[in-house]
């Protein structure tokens, strides 16, 4: 998955799935200011669960990955992307999960807008069922004054 920074596609051996995913991905609030943090959360429909997951913040403007995950929650590894630290998360073991909260933070203090883009696979081995690159709402980053 590391190597697929841009497609966050898990492999290459598969396509991914069309249409919606069967996992809800929120963000706990619309805007922050730039020196607060928000928290994205991938959800499974009830009955389901999921085993593995990508997120990346990316800002509108350049489509780059920006921000950083917090590195202490054990629940996700966080790996480096485009050169940039911390700024992708991703499932730290292969158990079924049917929920998972990641901690962000923008590492600039500057208006933004960023979407946060997540993938999500059924199951790892074998894996067969993923959808990938899922938008969720805009994030509106208001400068710290």
């Amino acid at each position: 998955w590391a190597d697929n920074c841009e497609s966050m596609a898990p492999c290459n051996l598969t396509n991914p799935q069309a249409g919606s995913m069967p996992y809800l991905v929120s963000l706990n609030r619309p805007y922050i200011n730039s020196n607060q943090a928000v928290y994205v959360s991938i959800r499974a429909l009830p009955t389901l669960t999921f085993q593995g997951f990508m997120i990346q913040a990316r800002d509108e403007k350049t489509g780059q990955a920006v921000g950083e995950f917090d590195i202490e929650n054990k629940k996700i590894r966080v790996i480096n992307c485009f050169g940039r630290p911390d700024s992708t998360a991703m499932h730290n073991d292969d158990l079924p999960k049917t929920e998972l909260t990641a901690r962000w933070a923008p590492e600039d203090d500057n208006d933004a807008t960023i979407t946060f883009y997540v993938t999500v696979a059924e199951k790892l081995n074998p894996l067969e069922t993923f959808w990938t690159c899922q938008r969720t709402k805009t994030l509106k980053i208001i400068k710290h004054k």
